[in-house]
């Protein structure tokens, strides 16, 4: 009988310490302001223009890290603008490459500062001087330095990382920022100097519902009419299980979300729901006869569900991975469990065995 439940995702028989328990999640990292955060992972076009006559390309929606990311990046220098500054590291190749262009041979023999800085900056004038005239900011580079790849440069560990990716000429490259949280603020001030990209959905603006699923599971209705208090239900589908939710916008849209300790944090961009209609057909030449149907076989699909946002067309459109939707509480609080868009109770989430399931805590028309 228990083996025959848990095919159906249903898991009832004496409930033990060892066997079903409470579940609690991990706290990942402590997270950043997520105004600034978002402010940094929103779409937004490529920035494009020419250095020492290469043409250079970069996306301006970075990718947000809460660790060192550059493992084999070697070069490192400082960026600073107005009165923030940051540590900029990427492949020394790169740096090279831009010197032999200013002079050949320059790569051979590094010359030592103030040089190095002068002579990086005069590669990168056109580039720096395009991103002045939009921001109104200065920027310079100072105290550039080559280090050995196998020597892991120190870092605080309360530092956020912006990962942006590129292409010199054609030849694909990595510049990774390294930001103390005041900096970080500031760089996010200077990144909504670049307009954003727009999707192409509708041109209206208008409320668009999110929702925010754990996991799902199909149950007979037969099953569903027989569910008591605590009752474990066994997924089908339990992204949560990774760490992960699943944000669907209006029906239509879908993004896999990292789940943070107060928040979801968006991993991919938006994808399309592909719905699937299957549709049973009797041979043409066969003769119609009735059949038999028995009701409690019919599936109902129930969605546990972390909560529900609003959220503007116009907002939408430009959202990027890296962005962070809060929660509003605690992934450790109560699921709802919803069938077919009507909230039927709510659950909490265990672990069972090696795995997780959700436990019924109330069921709103049984009492």
């Amino acid at each position: 009988m228990t083996s025959a439940r848990r095919a159906l995702g249903l898991h009832r028989e004496p409930r033990q310490d060892a066997d079903v328990t409470p579940w609690h999640p991990q706290t990942i990292y402590d997270q950043p302001d997520l105004a600034v955060l978002n402010a940094c992972s929103v779409r937004r076009g490529s920035f494009k223009g020419l250095v020492e006559g290469l043409p250079i390309e970069f996306d301006l929606s970075p990718i947000h890290a809460t660790r060192s990311p550059a493992a084999n990046l070697d070069f490192e220098a400082i960026v600073s603008w107005g009165e923030a500054s940051a540590r900029v590291r990427l492949a020394c190749a790169n740096v090279l490459r831009l010197l032999d262009l200013i002079e050949p041979g320059l790569s051979e023999d590094l010359p030592g500062e103030p040089t190095l800085s002068l002579l990086i900056e005069l590669a990168l004038a056109p580039l720096f001087a395009k991103i002045e005239r939009s921001s109104g900011t200065s920027l310079a580079v100072r105290s550039p330095s080559r280090r050995a790849s196998n020597d892991p440069a120190a870092s605080d560990p309360r530092s956020h990382w912006l990962v942006f990716h590129g292409k010199l000429d054609g030849t694909p490259f990595e510049l990774v920022f390294e930001f103390d949280g005041r900096a970080f603020e500031s760089f996010a001030a200077l990144l909504q100097h670049a307009a954003s990209a727009r999707r192409p959905l509708a041109e209206t603006s208008a409320p668009i519902i999110a929702l925010f699923s754990a996991g799902t599971v199909r149950l007979p209705v037969r099953v569903l009419q027989d569910l008591h208090h605590g009752d474990v239900l066994i997924p089908d589908e339990f992204p949560f299980e990774r760490g992960e939710v699943v944000l669907t916008f209006g029906h239509r849209y879908q993004a896999i979300a990292h789940l943070k300790e107060d928040g979801a944090q968006v991993r991919s961009a938006l994808q399309r729901i592909k719905f699937v209609q299957e549709i049973n057909t009797m041979e043409a030449k066969s003769a119609p006869r009735a059949v038999e149907t028995e009701l409690g076989d019919l599936e109902i699909q129930l969605t546990f569900e972390l909560g529900r946002q609003i959220v503007e067309l116009d907002q939408l459109r430009t959202i990027a991975p890296g962005y962070v939707f809060p929660l509003g509480r605690s992934p450790d609080d109560p699921v709802d469990i919803v069938a077919n868009g009507r909230r039927i109770g709510r659950g909490e989430i265990v672990r069972v065995g090696d795995g997780l399931g959700v436990r019924l805590i109330r069921l709103f028309d049984h009492g």
